[in-house]
């Protein structure tokens, strides 16, 4: 008797041992993994500002920032280019507001309180105080049940270029929380008269909430002449889909028109 509870005590320390030890290097390989695929919310390292710094400081470029949260991308773009004509986008009242006292005493910056999408209208969102760069128009999984709903405007990329005068875009920027594919297709008249000069957009765990997989993206950008690659800290890594680079962990991802990319 004595033998087999001390016989059933080591195999449970052994199992408990090895689920930890499991645990670790699991732990271990998935922040390794992360690491190499670019998982960074930080747009000084992740690759972001190095595309920004890429940019021609001495030419007059219009760049839209969908999804600017209280602006401080578009402040990294206009203190790189202060020429630069940036329209930015943030639908929710109270970040919006937080927007516009970060950026009221730039005039290069036009700042709109509405989103982007591929239709004009009210629409609601899911907003979170308390973590407010996970608001969506998705239940975000990291916003828990800290979520408000509230009616934000939204309008087509084409309307709003059309109501604005605007004939093309140097550089379109967005990250809006798993809606990116709602904001291109809203473009469809710029995208398909080759309008937009280059792309940068977030590609994450939302998209199994839309449907629309990295797979879409690239076959939306292949269709309309771009090519598409993945930003890291100091290069972009353009190649073909493969079904291995759908993991979705939240990185960004990069299109130029096959025109611009022959450059």
């Amino acid at each position: 008797m004595l033998k087999r509870i001390k016989k059933s005590i080591y195999h449970w320390i052994t199992n408990n041992r090895n689920n930890r030890i499991g645990k670790l290097l699991y732990s271990f390989s998935s922040t390794i993994n992360e690491a190499l695929e670019n998982k960074n919310n930080d747009f000084n390292t992740n690759g972001e500002k190095w595309l920004i710094d890429s940019l021609d400081a001495n030419q007059s470029l219009i760049v839209f920032d969908v999804g600017a949260n209280i602006g401080d991308w578009t402040k990294l773009v206009h203190h790189k280019n202060c020429q630069a004509q940036i329209h930015s986008f943030e639908p929710i009242p109270t970040i919006f507001e937080r927007l516009a006292n970060n950026t009221k005493e730039i005039v290069q910056i036009k700042i709109n309180n509405l989103a982007l999408g591929e239709f004009s209208g009210i629409i609601q969102m899911n907003y979170y105080p308390q973590a407010p760069i996970f608001s969506s128009f998705y239940n975000h999984p990291l916003g828990k049940n800290m979520g408000k709903v509230t009616s934000v405007e939204v309008m087509t990329g084409d309307e709003y270029c059309q109501i604005n005068h605007i004939e093309y875009i140097d550089f379109l920027k967005i990250d809006v929380e798993g809606f990116e594919s709602k904001v291109l297709l809203g473009f469809d008249k710029m995208f398909s008269e080759q309008r937009i000069r280059m792309i940068q957009f977030e590609y994450g765990d939302l998209v199994l909430k839309t449907g629309f997989l990295l797979k879409d993206f690239y076959e939306f950008f292949e269709k309309n002449n771009y090519k598409v690659g993945k930003l890291f800290p100091r290069f972009i890594e353009f190649g073909d889909y493969n079904y291995k680079k759908e993991n979705f962990l939240p990185s960004n991802f990069v299109a130029v028109s096959n025109s611009e990319f022959a450059l």
